[in-house]
């Protein structure tokens, strides 16, 4: 019986001079609400022509889009192929080139949301950005104990970040 008491003992007396034991459980969520944005990278409608050795009768030319009141209805520039070309000496070297490129069609807003912009005007390269929503958005965070709490982030540009931490502690 002496036997198993020593080694009994021996662990009491160096558990006593030992730093405690804590083990920590950290639940955390996070939530953010951003603003709603539109990316527009509107492509222009373009003509080019090159010619050597060539007479040119008529060329080819963008027609004008249309509009109302002063802005563009949604129709880019189309292309009027009318071009009249031909060879100015008989034999001669020649070359002609002709290209043309469709350009975008004016953006709508139609498919942003919270944005609260009624149409985006047409541009090369322009970003809008407009306040965002939470739509109902909540994160909830429950403990290991079983304790929950919940948080919703307000409008755009801001967020909530919440945690909680459960610890145990043998020892002093």
């Amino acid at each position: 019986m002496k036997k198993l008491l020593i080694p009994f003992v021996f662990l009491l007396a160096s558990s006593a001079n030992a730093a405690p034991i804590i083990h920590k459980i950290t639940a955390t969520s996070q939530g953010i609400v951003d603003g709603a944005y539109s990316h527009i990278k509107a492509v222009p409608s373009t003509y080019t022509m090159s010619s050597t050795g060539t007479t040119i009768g008529t060329m080819g030319q963008l027609t004008a889009p249309a509009v109302s009141n002063g802005n563009l209805t949604g129709v880019a520039a189309t292309y009027s192929a009318s071009a009249s070309v031909s060879q100015t000496t008989s034999g001669a070297s020649t070359s002609f080139m002709e290209s043309y490129q469709q350009g975008s069609a004016t953006p709508s807003a139609a498919s942003l949301t919270h944005a609260g912009l009624t149409s985006l005007p047409s541009g090369l390269d322009a970003v809008y950005v407009a306040g965002g929503s939470n739509n109902g958005m909540s994160i909830a965070i429950t403990s290991v104990g079983g304790g929950t709490i919940t948080l919703a982030p307000g409008a755009a540009g801001t967020s909530v970040t919440g945690s909680i931490t459960s610890a145990l502690q043998i020892g002093d």
